[in-house]
């Protein structure tokens, strides 16, 4: 049956079934929401529980000491490695005071307040803080070093605690004391070294002097025989051999323990290159070598350095080229360039292959052991030579070929005497 409205026309009753059927799709769609909205929540249930489940797996197994701290400094947590290093069982330090319990005391054993403890002045401030060397106390009443570090928690803007790691420093401290105590005995040992070697120099250099004195006596007696000449002549060059040898060994102590200093004064260059070449010339005419020097016409006279180490390093550049030159001979020539000094040591013998040129300056090193028995020395020489130019603002340089000869070239910073003078004077 129909029915009208007011001016007789048919009602619609279309309307209410329509907003039946939105009510019913509504319905399915909130009960989908609803599901969605449950498995969601499943879902990220199910994360935070593995997350807090890894958390704690971490915290666990951590072999630094966890513990957490209330704002009062109450501990709330701890882990294994934190019973472990502290000797206390966990139930022992859930709800006691850290600060009361273990870090009670100053490393050496005074009280340590509240107050003035790092940890709880970060706690209250919400900073982070790290301490390096600090110290916990076991429960057996022994202090144990340690590195900590403070982490404060701040929910929605408030401090509400902090989580406190640590690590046990012991085996790094021991490893310290023993290194120090290491350090200490090498210091005595090189003290013990050096007083030994200065006993021996005097001891080996006094009769040495005498040795060779005699043998000087012998070889100017034109009375003695030319055998007996020959005899002295072998006496001074193996005097000559051994005080070298000495004095690589005295020097290269002295290089080792950085005691070698570098004197400046005034220095004669022509004296120290005769100073240098004497004892070489006794070398060269046992072997039957010639021996000269070549001073350039611009060589100074004087200049400012240590004339006792530029004499050493010609006397060691000199008998090392005499000493592997078995024909031909020895030249050193002396001259000014861009304002060094520069001496250079040429020589016709054995020479150096390129892997010898490399370890030439090593201490003990001579090419190779072929080289040490066949010649004989200490292997300390170049080695010692090198520190010392290297100490007086100079270098060497040596260029070889097997067969071919070295040339080893020896400069040094020119200074006047009157530059330096002038300086002192300023």
């Amino acid at each position: 049956m129909h029915t009208k409205t007011l001016r007789g026309r048919p009602a619609d009753h279309r309307a209410p079934k329509n907003t039946a059927n939105e009510r019913k799709r509504s319905e399915i769609e909130l009960e989908q929401h609803r599901r969605n909205l449950e498995d969601l929540v499943a879902q990220r249930t199910a994360e935070l529980l593995d997350t807090e489940a890894r958390a704690t797996h971490i915290v666990q197994s951590s072999a630094a000491g966890l513990f957490g701290v209330d704002t009062q400094g109450i501990i709330t947590f701890v882990n294994p490695a934190t019973c472990s290093m502290l000797g206390y069982p966990a139930d022992e330090l859930i709800g006691a005071s850290g600060h009361v319990l273990f870090h009670h005391s100053r490393p050496d054993g005074s009280p340590y307040p509240l107050a003035e403890c790092p940890s709880h002045g970060a706690l209250l401030s919400g900073s982070k803080l790290r301490v390096d060397d600090e110290v916990y106390w076991h429960a057996d009443g022994y202090a144990i070093p340690v590195m900590y570090e403070v982490h404060p928690i701040v929910q929605r803007g408030d401090i509400t605690g902090a989580v406190i790691s640590f690590v046990d420093m012991s085996a790094q401290h021991a490893a310290a004391r023993a290194g120090e105590r290491a350090l200490a005995a090498a210091e005595q040992l090189a003290r013990t070294r050096s007083e030994f070697l200065a006993n021996m120099s005097h001891e080996i250099r006094t009769p040495l002097n005498g040795v060779l004195g005699f043998a000087e006596i012998g070889l100017r007696n034109h009375r003695n025989s030319d055998k007996a000449r020959e005899a002295f002549e072998k006496i001074q060059t193996s005097g000559i051999r051994l005080l070298g040898v000495i004095e690589d060994v005295l020097d290269f102590s002295k290089v080792e323990a950085g005691r070698l200093v570098m004197e400046q004064t005034s220095v004669d260059l022509r004296e120290v290159i005769e100073h240098a070449m004497d004892p070489v010339k006794v070398l060269a005419q046992a072997r039957g070598l010639e021996l000269r020097v070549e001073r350039a016409a611009d060589l100074p006279d004087t200049c400012l350095g240590d004339p006792v180490r530029i004499r050493q390093v010609l006397f060691n550049l000199l008998s090392n080229a005499v000493k592997y030159t078995e024909r031909g001979g020895v030249v050193l020539s002396a001259s000014l360039r861009d304002g060094q000094l520069a001496f250079v040591v040429t020589d016709t013998g054995i020479g150096m292959s390129a892997s010898q040129l490399d370890q030439l300056f090593n201490p003990f090193q001579q090419g190779d052991g072929s080289t040490t028995r066949r010649f004989g020395g200490s292997g300390l020489g170049l080695a010692i030579c090198k520190r010392m130019a290297g100490l007086m603002r100079g270098h060497i340089d040596v260029r070889s070929a097997p067969g071919v000869g070295t040339t080893a070239e020896f400069r040094l910073p020119y200074v006047p005497l009157i530059q330096a003078s002038t300086r002192q004077a300023e």
